[in-house]
């Protein structure tokens, strides 16, 4: 018995130590639990936070490409816009350039839209200047050869500074135009030196040209087509130089350059050998009118080269109202009454 009570009472002590480490246990489990709902809702805030965060740096971002986008579309709509009424007022200008009235308005309008050179299409660009190439007046119109002059070397240096890239296809068609505005405008002078060097300059260029082919003139845009522009542009300054065939020391000179260029007439096209032709023609009788004037005056000096005609028996009425004879001598009509 004594060792049954015995058991007995160890093993109730044994469930009651058993029972408090339950108890123990399940207290700090407890415990722990709620520390880890906290620590688990303190990472669930924090975590919230930075999603929160990264979902308004996302919108925030989102927004700020949106804004690029629409200002990249509004700067293509205003350039467009700039553009096209960039080509607009070109348009406008070109028309009116063609009556010689509206012409040094049209140049200055032209100069004050190619200041903002990179704003203009090459394209247009090349169309200004064909346009005022094509002009027969450009050159004589009070002031209009200073202001083509200045506008081209404006034009040049521009053109330089924008880079390669700005005038791309149509660097060398934009190079050709130093023939008109350049070369033709330095014949347009009484110095009979520079006069004499722009023949020069033409002519080499002329023979530099390769011959005259009809296939030229098949493509659609002249400046599309180099050679034929610089065969245009050549010809046009042969025509400026015949004008200068009117001043006596040029005369000369002019004979014998066209009288070279017709040697090389395979250089031009039918029609231009056939304007060639007629300018020799037209010097060659103004020579031999001269000629005819000087034989008369050598082989008579006394004798007029014209047929004068006695005008004394002629009557006239004087302020006075008398009528008189017009003749030397004495004058029967009293025309110094009273």
């Amino acid at each position: 018995m004594y060792n049954g009570l015995n058991y007995s009472s160890d093993n109730t002590h044994k469930f009651k130590k058993e029972k408090d480490i339950d108890k123990y246990l399940y207290k700090a489990e407890k415990t722990r639990a709620k520390e880890l709902v906290k620590e688990i809702n303190h990472y669930e805030k924090i975590i919230d936070v930075k999603l929160g965060t990264k979902r308004e740096r996302e919108n925030q971002n989102e927004k700020e490409e949106n804004q690029n986008v629409e200002d990249l579309k509004r700067e293509e709509n205003k350039s467009s816009k700039s553009e096209i009424d960039i080509e607009y007022a070109i348009d406008k200008i070109l028309k009116h350039i063609e009556k010689p009235s509206a012409f040094i308005k049209c140049l200055n309008l032209l100069k004050t839209l190619i200041l903002k050179l990179d704003k203009i299409e090459p394209r247009n660009l090349i169309r200004i200047l064909i346009k005022i190439t094509q002009l027969d007046f450009k050159f004589k119109i009070e002031n209009s050869l200073q202001i083509l002059t200045d506008m081209f070397d404006f034009l040049i240096n521009e053109t330089d500074r924008l880079g390669e890239d700005y005038l791309s296809t149509y660097k060398d068609a934009f190079n050709l135009f130093k023939i008109p505005f350049k070369i033709q405008t330095s014949i347009i002078t009484d110095d009979s030196f520079k006069f004499n060097e722009g023949l020069k300059i033409i002519k080499n260029m002329v023979e530099s040209l390769p011959d005259y082919c009809e296939e030229e003139e098949n493509k659609d845009e002249i400046f599309e087509n180099t050679l034929n522009l610089e065969r245009k542009f050549l010809f046009d300054t042969i025509k400026q130089s015949f004008e200068k065939s009117r001043t006596t020391w040029a005369i000369s000179s002019i004979t014998s350059f066209l009288t070279n260029l017709y040697l090389i007439k395979s250089k031009f096209s039918p029609c231009q050998i056939e304007e060639l032709e007629n300018m020799i023609s037209t010097i060659k009788n103004k020579n031999f009118d001269k000629d005819l004037k000087d034989d008369k005056i050598k082989s008579d000096p006394t004798k007029a080269s014209h047929k004068v005609q006695d005008a004394r028996s002629e009557r006239f009425i004087d302020s006075n109202g008398v009528w008189s004879l017009k003749q030397s001598g004495t004058n029967n009509g009293n025309l110094f009454m009273n």
